[in-house]
């Protein structure tokens, strides 16, 4: 008999593969686990998807462990992407990846978009530009861009 805990780590993990692929692009904006490093490196490992780690605040023992962090294409604080979209204005949208969110951040004035973890869905942004992508406020799935870009222009209307 599997536990509740063990359940929802299968669960967890299937929701991830059914929607990122072997070589799609994934960001993950921090907490990444509570478990050991060992419980951690074992998970990671069946995860599909190019991983990149924005550092949440649980994960301070976690980046320590250099095997950990190999498993990542890299790992940092905050990082800004960009992403090609002819269907946006001026071509691509500009992306802020934070664990915490932010009240300003570069761009945000100019539509670029804010994307943030650590709320767990319990906070109410000022702005329809920033978003909580952490599983738990998105029905337990990864969010895809399409996915993000659709709520903030239903927001934004």
């Amino acid at each position: 008999m599997i536990s509740a805990v063990e359940s929802m780590d299968r669960n967890l993990i299937n929701n991830w593969n059914t929607v990122i692929n072997k070589n799609d692009t994934v960001y993950f904006l921090g907490d990444l686990s509570f478990y050991s490093v060992e419980k951690t490196i074992e998970i990671v490992k069946k995860l599909n998807g190019k991983k990149h780690w924005i550092i949440g605040n649980h994960d301070k023992k976690l980046i320590k462990n250099t095997e950990l962090t190999s498993l990542f294409e890299w790992v940092k604080d905050i990082e800004t992407i960009y992403i090609q979209d002819n269907t946006v204005p001026k071509g691509r949208t500009k992306i802020i990846l934070c664990h915490y969110p932010m009240l300003t951040w570069d761009g945000s004035h100019n539509g670029s978009w804010h994307l943030h973890g650590h709320s767990h869905n319990t906070l109410i942004h000022p702005s329809k530009y920033a978003i909580d992508v952490g599983v738990d406020a998105n029905y337990y799935f990864p969010v895809s861009y399409e996915q993000i870009k659709k709520k903030i222009l239903e927001a934004r209307v």
